[in-house]
């Protein structure tokens, strides 16, 4: 009896002091305007600053806690938090892409390359930046305070990156480290993150993380500026099977995400509740590994990518579409799940080619004519002007055509039978079977009485 009660002794005297440590000092995020000043009234330790934002993390004794919180100094102060990656499960592994079946349920276009480029913020673990799927898409990266780079030693974000990146030349990827080799992160970092992508301008900001059910103030604050600014966020709904949506996914200025699987079903582990938006493929997604090749994951954090990745499409479809008008679109352009609620699956999933049409049909820059299907590798194409042609090189120069790559084709383009009329003739060795590819009539063209057209006309088809 006397060795267990020694034994059990000793033990609380070892873990006591640790304890007591990590009492005393524990990291909180202050937004001020009197940094200075306060430093010579307390005895805190400033470990960092948002840039071009009065918001810090500091180090402090919990004996000054109730003292900074009484300071009229001091606009806000929160324990600085923990930020994770919802539970994501990681499948089989394969050195090429076999086919993403999200990308077939919600009709993703293929790629086009004169739509104009947009930029979505990846705030995540980093990316694998030689990874082929995604390294000629990133632009602008960023590593919070603690990283010194923004590559990924965890894989989350590459495989989150990845999904946005595959089939959409036009996407620029800002990528935002702010979690660890571990998957873990703070608030403080999060934050720092949503304000980089502010000052960056991006289109979409990506969140496939959460903080619990419980909202910050300070992320809050930082949310709402991002939406001030014009820029859509999306964030992963959880993956626990909890009857609650993660914040930030469940703040009302974040598409929150939830997950279905292949046989479009929502996905049993995909959190319910008040804040969920849409619903996207999140069940054995195929993406970008770390390191090389690629693997399939499962969880919101797969199914939050599409939705960003759908946005994206949208706004560089008409580039002046606000983020108002865009999340009108988005709504508009839903499939419900049968036999479920708004708080299991929101709104449903998005459908790509209503979401398309309609962003498409917002842009007075761009008419964009309805696709076409060929099984001829060699037809020729007509376009039919509303006037005659000005037959000079320059102009007919003005008319082009590219495949997926945004690569130019070896046509010949020559005027009509009639004097309106375009003629695109194939390549001598015909067209590539199985690729699309778009005609371009450029702004500009002119006619032969001195009229310009004021605006595109893209068309597109396929060779079966």
């Amino acid at each position: 009896m006397k060795k267990w009660i020694l034994t059990a002794t000793l033990a609380c005297g070892l873990l006591l002091p640790v304890q007591q440590a990590n009492a005393q000092n524990v990291d909180y995020i202050v937004e001020t305007k009197h940094m200075a000043a306060l430093q010579k009234s307390y005895s805190f330790k400033k470990l960092d600053k948002v840039s071009g934002q009065p918001i810090y993390k500091i180090r402090l004794a919990s004996s000054e806690l109730k003292k900074l919180q009484r300071d009229a100094r001091i606009t806000e102060l929160s324990k600085n938090r923990p930020v994770t990656i919802p539970t994501t499960e990681v499948g089989v592994s394969a050195k090429s892409l076999s086919g993403n079946w999200g990308l077939t349920s919600m009709h993703f276009p293929a790629a086009n390359p004169f739509l104009a480029p947009v930029e979505v913020a990846i705030i995540d673990s980093g990316v694998d930046t030689d990874h082929p799927l995604i390294k000629n898409q990133l632009v602008d990266s960023y590593a919070t305070e603690g990283f010194t780079s923004v590559e990924d030693e965890h894989g989350h974000g590459t495989h989150v990156a990845g999904i946005v990146a595959e089939g959409t030349p036009n996407v620029r990827i800002v990528p935002i480290r702010v979690l660890d080799k571990y998957g873990d992160g703070d608030i403080y970092n999060l934050v720092e993150g949503i304000y980089y992508a502010i000052e960056q301008d991006v289109d979409v900001i990506n969140m496939s993380l959460g903080i619990g059910e419980e909202p910050d103030e300070l992320l809050g604050e930082a949310i709402t500026d991002a939406a001030d600014a014009g820029i859509m966020m999306t964030a992963a709904a959880g993956n626990d099977y909890e009857d609650y949506i993660e914040y930030p996914a469940s703040s009302p200025y974040v598409q929150g995400v939830g997950a279905y699987n292949s046989s479009e079903k929502r996905a049993t582990f995909s959190h319910t509740g008040v804040g969920l938006d849409f619903m996207a493929p999140g069940y054995r997604v195929q993406s970008a590994k770390l390191g090389g090749g690629y693997t399939t994951m499962t969880g919101t954090s797969m199914a939050t990518p599409f939705v960003s990745k759908a946005l994206a499409l949208a706004k560089s479809a008409n580039p002046k579409l606000t983020s108002s008008q865009l999340e009108k679109l988005a709504l508009s352009s839903t499939e419900s799940f049968a036999g479920t609620s708004m708080l299991e699956t929101g709104y449903g999933k998005i459908n790509m080619d209503k979401l398309m049409a309609g962003a498409y049909a917002t842009n007075a820059a761009v008419r964009y004519m309805t696709p076409k299907q060929s099984t001829d590798a060699f037809k020729t194409w007509t376009i039919t002007m509303s006037a005659a042609i000005d037959t000079t090189a320059a102009n007919l120069a003005k008319v082009s055509v590219v495949n997926e790559a945004g690569v130019a084709q070896a046509v010949t383009i020559q005027v009509g039978n009639t004097a309106k009329k375009i003629e695109v003739i194939a390549p001598k060795n015909g067209y590539e079977k199985g690729s699309h590819y778009y005609i371009q009539v450029k702004d500009g063209f002119r006619a032969v009485n001195g009229k310009a057209l004021k605006q595109s006309t893209i068309n597109s088809f396929k060779i079966n």
